[in-house]
């Protein structure tokens, strides 16, 4: 029998003398218990582990899950001032032309995706608009401005007229033209009002 390498896992079975994966078999797969009897492969290790909605959990210790004592999940946060709510309402976008003429969008801190099927800004309608990402506006809550900027759209971008080929501060009554849609951008965080600050 040609020598198996103890890195590779592989041994000979004594009885037969066939080699199997010692890893993957707790005991050999052509003659041990189970075959002609009760031969079970090797357990999940997390079989008894297994959650409410019956996916593997990893074990304890392991870092993962916010039950964990080792190092509990913390979910990704968006950026922004520790009293800011993430769902807090930082300006609008309000289409002034286009087949959503009249539709205001909320604007909310970190990232607003544009598009014409998903993000955080839908315009339906306007086949112009890239299904998904095509723009965004960002809000920075540390320094209370707005940006505009191209991501994956087809078509320019354009500020009061002008293409945006990275990024531009947008301010109040902007006029911001994506596809066949003008919006009218209205920031109501800024230099007069920010949800960090608490009116006493």
């Amino acid at each position: 029998m040609p020598d198996l390498s103890a890195k590779s896992g592989y041994v000979y079975c004594p009885n037969c003398g066939k080699a199997y994966d010692a890893h993957r078999h707790a005991y050999c797969p052509d003659c041990g218990p189970g075959k002609k009897g009760d031969f079970g492969p090797t357990g999940d290790p997390n079989a008894n582990k297994k959650s409410a909605g019956g996916e593997t959990r990893p074990p304890k210790g392991s870092g993962w899950g916010p039950d964990d004592p080792i190092d509990p999940f913390e979910p990704t946060k968006p950026f922004g001032e520790k009293d800011t709510p993430s769902n807090a309402v930082v300006g609008w976008l309000v289409a002034v032309s286009g087949p959503c003429r009249g539709q205001d969008y909320p604007l909310h801190i970190s990232y607003n995706y544009i598009g014409r099927e998903d993000g955080d800004v839908i315009i339906r309608g306007d086949m112009n608009i890239s299904g998904h990402r095509d723009s965004t506006v960002v809000f920075d809550d540390s320094s209370n401005q707005f940006y505009i900027s191209h991501v994956d759209g087809k078509n320019l971008l354009r500020l009061n007229g002008t293409p945006v080929l990275n990024s531009a501060e947008l301010h109040n009554y902007d006029r911001v033209t994506i596809g066949a849609t003008e919006l009218v951008f209205l920031g109501l965080c800024g230099e007069h009002f920010s949800w960090g600050k608490q009116d006493d």
